[in-house]
């Protein structure tokens, strides 16, 4: 039976609790309050405090002693306790004979209009003052990864808050008005946001997956559904989440007018950046060695097809039943097995 619980807070430190003796279950409301109350606790103790601060601690620690237990009861409810990547809710109750001694829970506060504008600020300020740094994003994904999400979930979140850490964890519970909240887009660039406003006004009914609109590979997909429906599924099964899936199949009305819809010069997103290699000169005058290959044995298009449909994850023995089944088309065969994943 664990002897204590190990939390790790979001932007904080890690508190570890103590559990009593004889204690085996404990309500996830408790475990909030004694770690908000030790957080408090620890502010007033902080290592930088010059001795004025200190007599001054001293002269108002009865008041904030009683204080604190308020406050701390307060702040349970704007708050959540994380356990592998689940929200646990303030009545649930712990086992702690179930806990092992490398677990733990993670707090993270929840985002309020207010706490946005001041992060607002203040991202603002730093970005100002110096450029972010690329292995805080990666401490900040490392972080949501500890928290039981994929990396490719905590990647996605992280570009669409910002590199909010507190804003990430959000729309991973699945808090959709932090985007709108914080104005983030695709890794923050104010032309993809002009971007999809366009296009909102131009198709209005999009608004219903305006949430997934900024994702890198929307304009992409919406090009490959036209050209090829099968490298369409796998654009979807190679680029998108389960989130981001999750939110198309939510509103297949709107999911499928975005697909089919004409595409305007003007809808095009800008641009990314991307760097090519120059060619290197070939001199005229240098001696090459020519070398004698045989001629690679052709493969049927069948085998391609066969090929390209177990390299989505499927079995081999599956696929050519499929295939064949499906009078060796191709597409019907892919639909035919996404349908078995669901």
């Amino acid at each position: 039976m664990a002897t204590s619980i190990c939390v790790r807070c979001v932007d904080g430190p890690e508190v570890r609790l103590e559990v009593p003796r004889g204690t085996w279950r404990i309500q996830v409301a408790e475990i909030k309050r004694h770690v908000l109350r030790e957080l408090m606790q620890m502010d007033v103790r902080h290592p930088r405090a010059t001795m004025e601060d200190v007599e001054e601690t001293k002269a108002s620690d009865d008041e904030r002693s009683k204080s604190i237990g308020d406050d701390a009861a307060v702040s349970v409810h704007a708050s959540f306790l994380l356990f592998k990547g689940q929200i646990l809710a303030d009545a649930d109750d712990v086992n702690l004979f179930a806990l092992t001694p490398a677990d733990f829970f993670v707090l993270a506060p929840e985002s309020s209009e207010d706490d946005d504008d001041e992060k607002e600020e203040e991202t603002e300020h730093k970005s100002k003052k110096r450029p972010r740094e690329e292995h805080d994003t990666d401490e900040h994904a490392q972080q949501l990864v500890e928290m039981g999400f994929t990396v490719e979930q905590a990647r996605n979140a992280l570009e669409l808050t910002g590199h909010d850490l507190a804003r990430a964890v959000a729309v991973l519970m699945g808090d959709e008005t932090v985007l709108s909240a914080s104005g983030a887009v695709n890794g923050s660039n104010s032309a993809r946001k002009e971007w999809v406003e366009q296009l909102l006004r131009r198709h209005p009914s999009l608004r219903a997956i305006e949430s997934v609109l900024p994702h890198r590979e929307m304009e992409e997909l919406r090009i490959r559904a036209k050209q090829n429906t099968f490298q369409a599924l796998v654009l979807l099964k190679e680029s998108f989440s389960m989130h981001w899936l999750a939110q198309l199949n939510e509103n297949p009305v709107a999911t499928l007018e975005f697909l089919g819809s004409s595409i305007d010069p003007s809808e095009l997103p800008p641009p990314r950046k991307t760097t090519t290699k120059k060619a290197q000169p070939i001199e005229v005058n240098s001696p090459t060695k020519v070398m004698e290959v045989d001629s690679p044995t052709p493969i049927s298009k069948h085998q391609e097809a066969i090929e390209r449909l177990t390299s989505m994850g499927f079995a081999l023995d599956v696929v050519e039943m499929i295939y064949e089944s499906c009078g060796k088309n191709e597409e019907l065969a892919a639909n035919l097995l996404l349908e078995t994943l669901q």
